[in-house]
C-alpha cells in the first residue's frame, strides 16, 4: 500500500486518526482528530507526537517519550494492546482517550497508525465512583476493596 492510499482510507475514518513515522513524527492528521483535540492538521502534521500530545498514564507520569513503548513494540514487531492515555489539547485542557495502533508497512517505510477514542467523561465518572467508594469504606472502617468485593459478589435485583 501507497501512503497516499492509507491516508485517504484514513481521512474517511470514524474514529480520530493519526499516522506516524519511524522518527516519531505526524504524517497525517484527520479532521476528526481535529475535532477531538482542536490541532489542525497543519499544526500536528511534522510534529513529534510525543510533543504535541504529551501523554500521561493515570498515575501521571509521561508516556509520550522520544522512544516510547509503542515506537519500540513496533520496531520488535511486537503486538500493542489499545491503552488510555491523557493528551493535552490545543486549548492547553487534558483529555482521556483510548488509543490503539495498527503497524502498517508501506513500501519505503514502517508508519504506526493511532486511532483515539474520547473516554473522557467515561474515565471521570470512574475517577469520580472510585472516590465515593473510598470514602464510604473509610466511614464504614472497611477497605474499598471489601465493599467493591460485595458489590459485585451479590446478584442483580429482580425487577
Amino acid at each position: 500500500m501507497y501512503q497516499t492510499e492509507l491516508f485517504e482510507l484514513l481521512a474517511g475514518a470514524g474514529d480520530a486518526a493519526f499516522v506516524v513515522d519511524q522518527s516519531g513524527l505526524i504524517r497525517f492528521w484527520n479532521t476528526t482528530a481535529e475535532q477531538l483535540l482542536g490541532f489542525s492538521a497543519a499544526d500536528a502534521r511534522q510534529s513529534a507526537c510525543c510533543a504535541l500530545l504529551a501523554g500521561r498514564d493515570s498515575s501521571g507520569a509521561r508516556v509520550c517519550i522520544p522512544g516510547c513503548s509503542v515506537i519500540e513494540s513496533s520496531r520488535h514487531n511486537s503486538s500493542i494492546s489499545c491503552f488510555d492515555l491523557h493528551v493535552s489539547t490545543a486549548s492547553g485542557a487534558r483529555k482521556w482517550v483510548n488509543m490503539s495502533v495498527i503497524v502498517a508497512r508501506t513500501h519505503d517505510e514502517q508508519l504506526r497508525i493511532h486511532l483515539m477514542r474520547d473516554i473522557d467523561v467515561r474515565h471521570r465518572l470512574e475517577s469520580m465512583t472510585t472516590e465515593i467508594v473510598r470514602q464510604i469504606a473509610g466511614v464504614m472502617g472497611l477497605e474499598a476493596e471489601q465493599i467493591l468485593h460485595r458489590a459485585q459478589a451479590r446478584p442483580p435485583a429482580a425487577s
